[in-house]
């Protein structure tokens, strides 16, 4: 219920009193007037040789006011009536939203306690597991654990690193290797091109040679022999 609602309800409420109050005096002075005028009958009654024109007067003007007053109180009755009808609609919606406060603050009692609830659960969970495991030595071997597989990584690292070293030094041999071998073969064909060389030029000498037959075999075959032994090529014999 918002702030205005609250001060109409309040409002109708003081409303309500203070109709009460007139309404209250107006049935008492109804109530006076009543017993007057019954007294005044009695009166008539006792006296009924007496002045009674004056008495029926008295008893006509207090019928007039009391009818005044009966109207005014009816008048106060309804307005009555419309504030009792005003303040009834407020505190049945006050009523009313009482009760959400209630179904709202049950609601609320019903979540505290299933939260409660859960939270013991998990308390005895937790419990129970402190009971099964040893929380102090499960850290002490995973920190055991942890030293090992770093031992474990430096080991391997350290290991590969030695590898890779000694497959670098094997490559570089073989490359060292391969590099000799390749400058000895380039000699090598140095050598069988000079030869192959030197040898035409002879083969084309000795050939001028026999078929002038200037110089007789055996000692172009001695000179060929020497050749060849001091390049340390094979002959036939």
């Amino acid at each position: 219920m918002e702030n205005k609602e609250m001060d109409a309800l309040i409002g109708a409420f003081i409303e309500y009193r203070n109709m009460l109050e007139p309404i209250e005096k107006n049935l008492r002075n109804f109530a006076d007037t009543y017993n007057n005028m019954r007294e005044d009958i009695k009166d008539l009654s006792k006296n009924f040789d007496g002045n009674i024109q004056k008495k029926l007067d008295a008893i006509y003007n207090d019928i007039v006011k009391q009818f005044e007053k009966s109207k005014d109180l009816s008048s106060q009755v309804d307005s009555f009536k419309q504030k009792t009808d005003i303040f009834s609609d407020k505190l049945e919606k006050l009523m009313d939203l009482m009760s959400k406060m209630e179904n709202r603050i049950y609601k609320i009692d019903e979540l505290e306690n299933k939260v409660t609830s859960q939270i013991e659960k998990l308390d005895t969970i937790v419990e129970q597991k402190n009971k099964m495991y040893n929380l102090k030595d499960l850290e002490k071997n995973l920190e055991a654990y942890n030293a090992n597989v770093q031992k474990i990584n430096e080991y391997i690292n350290k290991d590969i690193a030695t590898m890779l070293k000694a497959n670098d030094e094997k490559l570089n041999n073989i490359r060292d290797k391969n590099t000799s071998v390749l400058e000895n073969l380039l000699e090598e064909k140095s050598d069988i091109v000079e030869l192959l060389g030197t040898y035409a030029e002879s083969n084309k000498l000795l050939k001028n040679v026999v078929e002038k037959q200037d110089v007789n075999e055996q000692y172009i075959f001695e000179i060929l022999d020497k050749w060849a032994t001091e390049r340390g090529v094979k002959t036939k014999k």
